[in-house]
């Protein structure tokens, strides 16, 4: 299996595949695109340039080529190389400060391929990255892998509603049990923020489109708060995006207004006193309503 790797100069991430390359005795042909003479991934560019993903920065790399397929970022990359052909998906390029990882979805993965996952966030650790992680409560015994291990340094876990709406906004059930273990771990790690996103969705057999009320928010909080033992953990309510409603073919232009964001957040802080919300560019509002 030809391995054809292209770096850039003063890529630390590079560093770390090809480091991982040398220790696993891979042999492979890099390119650096800042060299002078760069027509090896000009070439490949142009006959690839639709796999190829690019950043707010520009081109994500490390980029790593099998003569089949481009893999893009350090993760994905990583994942690989250690697991073959079996693919993880626990990972996706992600744009992170300097001397952190993220995009590993816990949720998403092979939980088959948990013992792949841990040696490639090992690696990244020995490496000295940081690691974020994200979840939506769903496979809790990966995250509680990677939490006995000491292999992660922050959480992202989205919320996505009730236990008994998951079904309806995320298109799989997810237990009460599930949801209240991953909270639970969660909040061990010393670096983590819960959060809520306010997405459209379809409820029940009649087809009536809506967001979680405040209620169900509250619900959440409320969760949390009884998992935990708990009233001050981070927690952020989003307005969301724009985009298609889950169980509908058809697209909602609705969004949560920052009245009635003002209205969950006040249903939150009953139970978790450090809620604060947030509008779609990311900005926390955290004045008084």
């Amino acid at each position: 299996m030809p391995l054809t790797l292209y770096t850039a100069t003063g890529c630390a991430k590079c560093n770390v595949v090809r480091r991982f390359l040398d220790d696993h005795d891979l042999s492979f042909t890099e390119y650096n695109v800042r060299d002078a003479d760069n027509t090896g991934f000009r070439e490949f560019y142009a006959s690839h340039r639709l796999s190829i993903l690019r950043g707010k920065d520009g081109i994500y790399f490390p980029i790593l080529f099998n003569g089949r397929k481009v893999y893009q970022d350090l993760l994905p990359i990583l994942g690989f190389l250690q697991s073959g052909d079996r693919p993880l998906r626990f990972f996706l390029p992600s744009e992170q400060p300097k001397g952190w990882v993220g995009g590993i979805h816990t949720s998403a993965g092979d939980p088959t391929g948990v013992a792949d996952l841990m040696a490639v966030l090992a690696h990244v650790r020995k490496s000295g990255f940081k690691v974020e992680l994200f979840t939506d409560g769903s496979q809790p015994e990966v995250l509680q892998t990677i939490a006995e291990k000491k292999l992660g340094d922050r959480v992202i876990m989205e919320i996505c509603g009730p236990p008994g709406l998951y079904r309806a906004i995320t298109g799989k059930p997810l237990s009460a049990a599930d949801l209240s273990l991953s909270i639970e771990l969660a909040a061990s790690f010393g670096d983590y923020r819960f959060r809520t996103v306010l997405l459209p969705f379809v409820r029940g057999d009649r087809g009536a489109t809506g967001f979680l009320t405040t209620a169900e928010v509250a619900e959440i909080a409320e969760l949390i708060k009884t998992v935990t033992g708990g009233n001050h953990h981070p927690f952020v309510v989003s307005s969301g995006y724009t985009g298609a409603v889950t169980g509908d073919h058809n697209q909602s232009t609705r969004t949560i207004s920052l009245q009635e964001l003002f209205a969950y957040r006040t249903a939150a802080r009953r139970y978790l006193v450090k809620t604060e919300i947030e509008q779609r560019s990311g900005n926390l509002l955290q004045e008084e309503a």
